[in-house]
């Protein structure tokens, strides 16, 4: 987002979270702000955090819900997103019907929150930004040249996370993942991809024996803790894999 490009192609197969790109991409920032904090307002929500195990929580996990049922009902992408600022380790995940279904979280919408919005908005209104929605393995790389440069951020298959329940992302996935890296680096085109080689104590194996297959530069974040659902977990071991 941070990189003056050409051209920026933001691609996702999950619809949910390409109607969010679609949201920062139609709307004005001022107005997801202010439709935010008319929901905040509404359902009587704290523009700052609270603990869930507080007694204070016990009061705010109600209208939560109640500004959950509502988002659901509507179908309106800014109120879905309301919610999210409120629910569980500010996660996105939505159930077999298509309902936002997070539980109530500890979170709050803050100033860095629309800092955030602001931010999010400029990109996806640049004339050079395009949002798509498909699989990875419908990328057309004889459509690409050296100048490209292609970034991956798969599900972590050692790992589970909102997106990647129900086997979201399979060890089929991954050897599809690196094979077209291969194609990339084949045709000389730059890729870089973010992965884990280690996480609760379980290796990436696969992963691993890959780069060292293909030679690939491998980047490790010393002393970085790792956060999913709000809590640390310094065994793990971040990587960034490139062939440049």
């Amino acid at each position: 987002m941070n990189y003056r490009s050409t051209r920026t192609i933001v691609n996702d197969i999950n619809s949910n979270l390409f109607k969010f790109y679609e949201m920062f991409r139609d709307n004005h920032a001022d107005y997801i702000i202010d439709r935010i904090i008319k929901n905040i307002n509404t359902f009587w929500l704290l523009r700052r955090g609270v603990k869930q195990k507080s007694e204070e929580a016990e009061i705010y996990k109600p209208r939560y819900m109640k500004m959950r049922e509502y988002a659901n009902q509507t179908k309106d992408w800014i109120d879905i997103y309301s919610c999210m600022f409120y629910a569980f380790s500010q996660q996105m995940r939505f159930n077999s019907k298509g309902e936002f279904n997070m539980p109530f979280g500890n979170g709050a919408f803050t100033e860095q929150n629309e800092q955030y919005i602001r931010d999010g908005c400029a990109f996806f209104h640049r004339g050079s930004v395009i949002t798509t929605n498909f699989d990875f393995r419908e990328l057309k790389v004889d459509k690409l040249n050296p100048m490209d440069f292609v970034y991956l951020d798969p599900p972590y298959f050692n790992t589970t996370a909102t997106y990647n329940e129900n086997n979201g992302w399979s060890m089929q996935d991954d050897l599809d993942l690196f094979k077209l890296c291969e194609q990339l680096d084949a045709r000389h085109i730059r890729f870089g991809m973010s992965n884990v080689f280690k996480c609760k104590g379980k290796e990436n194996t696969h992963l691993i024996e890959w780069c060292e297959k293909c030679g690939w530069r491998v980047y490790i974040f010393d002393n970085f803790t790792y956060m999913a659902c709000g809590k640390g977990n310094s065994e793990a071991k971040e990587v960034f894999i490139c062939n440049y």
